[in-house]
């Protein structure tokens, strides 16, 4: 029997600010307003370079894994049914996209406890600690840039 599953879009194919989207996301936290249609399909761009990232077994990939995506609308909205779901009446509705670490709603009750971490630096979590000419995100980033095909 064949196997008719699709091959992920290499990761070169999304751009490098959804990557650094990704990036900050599972580091310190990311939230931006926007539509409700393009939070939904922001997120399955991001979910989409999550699945490339682990089918080419990328450095990042383990960090972007640990992330979670929610679309939050305000509490006044007009609410339909969509499936199992609920989702905006209006698809223009202006949501929050929050892209954080998995288990960050309970920071609040675990700094509550005392537990506590020290203040972690994106370019410490993204840094090749065996290139120490390393650029950070930028260098990362660096092969993704629209128009550098030919380094």
């Amino acid at each position: 029997m064949m196997n008719n599953k699709r091959l992920p879009r290499p990761v070169e194919s999304f751009g490098p600010k959804l990557m650094a989207a990704l990036l900050m996301g599972a580091t310190k936290g990311l939230s931006f307003n926007t539509t409700y249609s393009k939070a939904v399909r922001f997120r399955q761009r991001a979910y989409q370079l999550r699945a490339a990232m682990r089918h080419e077994r990328h450095e990042k990939y383990s960090l972007v894994a640990r992330i979670k995506i929610s679309i939050i609308w305000p509490d006044d909205t007009v609410l339909v049914p969509s499936g199992r779901h609920v989702i905006p009446n209006d698809r223009k509705t202006t949501c929050t996209l929050a892209i954080s670490p998995n288990d960050s709603e309970f920071d609040d009750v675990l700094t509550g406890a005392g537990v506590s971490l020290p203040n972690i630096d994106l370019d410490d979590v993204i840094l090749d600690s065996e290139r120490p000419d390393s650029g950070g995100l930028a260098e990362l980033l660096r092969d993704m840039e629209p128009g550098d095909k030919g380094r």
